[in-house]
C-alpha cells in the first residue's frame, strides 16, 4: 500500500497504543503484524522496544495464518450478502459491529477452519 514509516508510526502513537493500554491494563501482550517493509523499519522496531511491547515473530510468506485478513474477508462477504449495503461510514460501522456481535464466536473459525485445526 501507500503507508510509509512515519504514517505508520503516527497511527501506532495516536490510535493503537492508547487502545492497547486501555484493553490490556492487566498485563503484557504480544503485538502481531506481518512482515511488510513498513512494519520492519528501524523506526518502528525502535518504537516497540521503547514502549516495551513485544512483537510476535511472524514467518515470512504466511498470509494464511493472518487472522485479521480472514476476518475482514468474512465480514466483507457478510456485508455484501445483506439486502441493503451501508451508504455512509457510520452505517458501515454499525453494520460491521452488528455482524461481529451476531457471529463473533464463529467468524474466525469459519474464515479459516483448516488453519485453526492445524494449530
Amino acid at each position: 500500500g501507500n503507508l510509509n514509516t512515519t504514517a505508520y508510526n503516527d497511527i501506532l502513537d495516536d490510535s493503537v497504543l492508547p487502545n492497547l493500554w486501555q484493553q490490556f491494563v492487566e498485563g503484557p501482550f504480544l503485538f502481531q503484524h506481518d512482515n511488510a517493509p513498513v512494519h520492519k523499519a528501524r523506526l518502528i522496531q525502535k518504537w516497540f522496544v521503547e514502549i516495551g511491547v513485544e512483537e510476535l515473530d511472524w514467518p515470512s510468506q504466511s498470509p494464511d495464518l493472518n487472522p485479521i485478513k480472514h476476518l475482514w474477508d468474512e465480514l466483507e462477504r457478510r456485508l455484501r450478502a445483506r439486502s441493503s449495503r451501508p451508504k455512509s461510514v457510520p452505517n458501515l460501522t454499525n453494520a460491521l459491529v452488528a455482524e461481529w456481535k451476531q457471529q463473533c464466536s464463529n467468524i474466525l473459525w469459519k474464515a479459516f477452519p483448516g488453519e485453526c485445526r492445524l494449530l
